[in-house]
C-alpha cells in the first residue's frame, strides 16, 4: 500500500510539474537546473511525509525511476540542442524536476543514488547508456524522428509506472 501511495504521489507531482512550464519564457537548458519555488515546495511536501519502511521492490523502483528520469532529461537536452525547439527544453526542465523529486525521496529513505554522474549520457546501468545512444542517434535523423524518440521515452515511463 505504501508503494502505491508513493507512486501515486510521484505521478501526480510529475504531471503537475510537466504542465507548469510556460513555453513563452523558456530559457535555454543545460545540465544544471535552478532550484525554483515549485521544487522547494515539492521538497517541503515530501519532507512532511511520515517516514516508514519501504520494501525492496519500492527501493528498486525508485532507483530505476531516478535513472529513467535522467535518461529522459539527457535525451531531451540533446534534442533541444539539436533542434532548438522550446518543447524539448521545457520537457528537459520538467524531467530535471522529476529527478530532483526522486532524489528527495532517495535521501528521505536513505537509499543510495544510482546517478553517479550528472554528465549527459552517463549512467550506472548500461541499459540506460544503450537507450540514450539509441534514442539520440534516432532523434538526430530529423525533427519527426526526434519527436518519436520523445514519445518512446514517455511510453517507457508509462510502462514502468504501470508495472
Amino acid at each position: 500500500m505504501k508503494t502505491a501511495r508513493i507512486l501515486i504521489l510521484l505521478t501526480a507531482l510529475f504531471a503537475y510539474s510537466g504542465c507548469a512550464e510556460n513555453s513563452s519564457n523558456a530559457p535555454s537548458y543545460n545540465n544544471e537546473f535552478s532550484v525554483d519555488d515549485e521544487l522547494v515546495q515539492l521538497t517541503a511536501s515530501i519532507a512532511d511525509m511520515p517516514v516508514g519502511t519501504i520494501d525492496q521492490s519500492t527501493i528498486d523502483g525508485l532507483t530505476h525511476m531516478r535513472e529513467e528520469e535522467k535518461l529522459a532529461r539527457d535525451v531531451y537536452q540533446h534534442l533541444s540542442d539539436t533542434y532548438g525547439t522550446v518543447i524539448f527544453s521545457n520537457i528537459a526542465r520538467s524531467e530535471a524536476r522529476h529527478m530532483a523529486a526522486i532524489k528527495t525521496l532517495l535521501d528521505r529513505y536513505g537509499i543510495a543514488d544510482p546517478v553517479v554522474s550528472d554528465a549527459r549520457g552517463v549512467f550506472g546501468d548500461q541499459h540506460f547508456t544503450d537507450l540514450y545512444t539509441q534514442l539520440t542517434v534516432a532523434g538526430d535523423a530529423n525533427l519527426n524522428a526526434a519527436l518519436t524518440a520523445g514519445a518512446t521515452i514517455e511510453e517507457l515511463d508509462i510502462k514502468d509506472l504501470m508495472d
